[in-house]
């Protein structure tokens, strides 16, 4: 038998599985350690939190691979910020939205005293609309300054 013919699978079998085909398991220890780190704890506490010292932290950290993950994931989680707050905005406004509409009705009320206090509410409702006019170009200034992050390379938390 020669050589070629011990180590080249038969055509009817699969043989072992490409290296495409196979991806290494996540080590949670990693994991954990990327979550950490991307929340903003310092090298001691994210390590505190698996069990390593702040100096293995920093050498995990070397690894641009590594580097890129805590970066990638600290921008998922600016972004997912960033859209809790348009909710809560959202929603905010559409509250205001209902209260300016039932004050717009009590503008035509018969009492005076009813008409005023409307007036009055929907005056004060217009500092709560500037409010989350606020919040929503906070957001949104968040969010581009997360898309601006520095690219892994220069990264340095």
């Amino acid at each position: 038998m020669t050589e070629t013919s011990r180590t080249t699978p038969h055509p009817n079998t699969e043989g072992p599985p490409a290296a495409s085909d196979t991806q290494p398991e996540e080590d949670p220890v990693l994991s954990v350690l990327v979550e950490a780190l991307a929340a903003g704890m310092s090298y001691s506490e994210a390590g505190a939190a698996v069990g390593i010292t702040a100096r293995t932290v920093s050498r995990r950290l070397e690894d641009p691979g590594f580097e890129r993950r805590v970066v990638q994931r600290k921008a998922k989680l600016a972004e997912e910020a960033a859209a809790r707050i348009r909710s809560v905005a959202a929603a905010r406004v559409t509250g205001v939205l209902k209260a300016q509409a039932v004050l717009q009705e009590l503008l035509d009320d018969e009492d005076p005293k009813v008409r005023l206090a409307a007036a009055r509410e929907l005056h004060s409702t217009h500092a709560i609309v500037t409010a989350v006019a606020l919040e929503e170009r906070i957001a949104r200034l968040e969010e581009d300054a997360t898309r601006r992050l520095p690219q892994p390379d220069g990264f340095q938390l």
